[in-house]
């Protein structure tokens, strides 16, 4: 009797005083990874007319995200996708199992899919098979977006080309150059590095068994609310110069949207 009078003291002030009921959803953008559709051109009837891609050779342009929540800021069903750009938030209920994505046009056929991530802020990036270089033929890679993994101030390079990469950090520290080899970033992998408040300057290259291939070199020097991202993918341009393209820009710790409320019976 004792140990039920004391459960029922301790639980009603939180009843009583509203407590904030924690939010256990979570938080997903999309990054596709690919090559972009060049349309092709034919004269007709004296007017140069843009042909459609042929099936695999794009991404869908919106995409259907299954169990996806509602949220304030959005009324358009759907989420806008397009290759190396990142969508906006999509919100799902901590029992989700599996994000399913599909095409807006064959709504009822899975484009992609992938296990719904445990964290609460976090990154799909979407790539082409390395073998069918083909859009209908999607892998995943999911990160973590929290601050605790990808803090302000940090470069973070995520590899999901069919290539080892070698990162060549140099920075300054008193007064004196200093070298640092990161090593190998393999396919599937990330490294997070805290950059130095001077800036580092980083030389990316791809391995290869004869010599190594340059891919590219910068200074990097993001602000105090910044943190900056790289995605290397695999090049599907035939004899192409470099068999890995990178996307990369800077941003700010994205903010989740919020939730809408239910609609209240009545209203």
């Amino acid at each position: 009797m004792m140990v039920r009078f004391i459960l029922s003291i301790s639980i009603f002030p939180l009843v009583a005083l509203g407590q904030v009921k924690k939010d256990l959803n979570r938080y997903l953008r999309i990054l596709p990874l690919g090559g972009i559709y060049s349309p092709e051109q034919k004269l007709e009837k004296g007017i140069i007319q843009h042909q459609p891609p042929k099936p695999g050779e794009s991404a869908p342009a919106m995409v259907i995200v299954k169990d996806e929540l509602p949220q304030e800021q959005v009324t358009a069903e759907g989420v806008q996708i397009a290759a190396g750009r990142l969508s906006r938030f999509a919100i799902f209920g901590p029992n989700v199992k599996e994000i399913c994505l599909s095409d807006q046009k064959s709504p009822s056929e899975v484009w992609c899919k992938f296990p719904a991530p445990e964290m609460r802020n976090s990154l799909a990036v979407l790539y082409c098979n390395h073998q069918k270089d083909d859009w209908r033929f999607m892998e995943s890679l999911v990160l973590n977006e929290d601050a605790s993994s990808f803090p302000l101030g940090a470069a973070r390079f995520v590899n999901v080309s069919d290539r080892t990469l070698k990162l060549h950090f140099t920075y300054r520290k008193n007064g004196a150059s200093v070298e640092t080899q990161q090593g190998k970033v393999k396919p599937g992998q990330t490294y997070v590095r805290a950059l130095s408040e001077s800036g580092e300057r980083v030389k990316i290259t791809v391995l290869s068994e004869s010599e190594d291939l340059f891919l590219r070199e910068q200074m990097l020097k993001p602000g105090k609310d910044e943190r900056r991202q790289f995605f290397f993918y695999k090049n599907k341009v035939k004899q192409a110069l470099r068999p890995v393209r990178v996307v990369t820009f800077p941003e700010k710790i994205p903010k989740p949207p919020a939730p809408r409320a239910p609609v209240k019976r009545g209203e």
